[in-house]
Parts: structure tokens; sequence; C-alpha cells
């Protein structure tokens, strides 16, 4: 499922800003994952296969050459959008389960209109009527692009 993907990642990166290329594999992985029936928990539950190395590998050196910092942090870096993507994906893919299950419930819960179930917690409520689902499009690149700010900082502390 996932050779195609990483065949593809590194010459993504060529002659682009490492955050740019990074911010792009996030994307791109995420849209790999919700492209197959449980591809999060199905990637999740499995190791790279030796075949994927060296696709693995050309990942690690695109970053690593574009920051100048070391393979391992390259590969923490990388590890770190990865997870993230999986685990967002799980989450957006048990809301749907939920949803698909009781279909009223989860109208009222994505509505920006005031939903009487949250009753009693008015900063949730008003959190919701601010960004929407926490479990959108908008969510998650809010945290993709604090998890690259972090990761700069980090890339900018290493080489320093």
């Amino acid at each position: 499922m996932t050779e195609p993907w990483l065949q593809a990642v590194p010459a993504t990166g060529v002659g682009r800003r490492w955050d740019e290329w990074l911010t792009e594999v996030g994307r791109s992985y995420r849209t790999l994952l919700l492209s197959h029936r449980d591809g999060a928990r199905l990637v999740a539950s499995t190791r790279p296969l030796p075949d994927s190395l060296p696709l693995l590998d050309g990942c690690i050196a695109v970053f690593q050459v574009s920051t100048n910092c070391s393979a391992g942090q390259a590969l923490q870096c990388l590890t770190t959008i990865t997870t993230y993507v999986r685990g967002f994906v799980l989450d957006e893919y048990a809301e749907l389960l939920r949803s698909q299950a009781q279909p009223d419930r989860a109208d009222a819960e994505c509505t920006t209109i005031p939903n009487p179930a949250l009753q009693g917690a008015p900063r949730m409520d008003a959190a919701i009527e601010e960004i929407g689902s926490p479990n959108g499009e908008g969510a998650f690149e809010y945290g993709l692009h604090i998890i690259v700010d972090g990761i700069r900082s980090a890339v900018v502390t290493y080489r320093t």
C-alpha cells in the first residue's frame, strides 16, 4: 500500500524548502491512508518490509540534505510527522464510523449551531463554534503546522 507513495516522496523534495516538502509529505500520507479502508490501522500494525528500506533511506536523505541535520534526527522528524498523521487518520476514521452508526448525532455534533449536548461545557461549545470539527481538515492542518514549526526549532537548535 505504501510502496508507490514511498517511491514518489523523495522526488517531491527536489528543489523545495524542507518545511514545504515535509508538510506535503504529511498531507500526501494522510490522503494515502484515507484512500484505503482502515489504511492507518493497517500501516500502524506492520513494520517496513526489507524492500522498502532503500525508499525510506531516500526520504531520510532528502530531509538530511535539505536541513543539514544528522541521519538520526532526520528519521526522528519524519517519524514524528508520519506518527501524527496515522493517529489523526485513526481518529478521523473512528469518527466516520461513529457518525455512520448514528447519523443524527453526527449532524448535531459537526455543526457550528450551539449543540444541546454541550450544555454545561460552554468553552467546548465556543471552541467548536470557532474552529469547527476537531477532526476536520482545519484541525489536521493546524496540527501539521505546529509539528513542522517544532521541527524547525529542533533543526535550528541542532545545527547551532
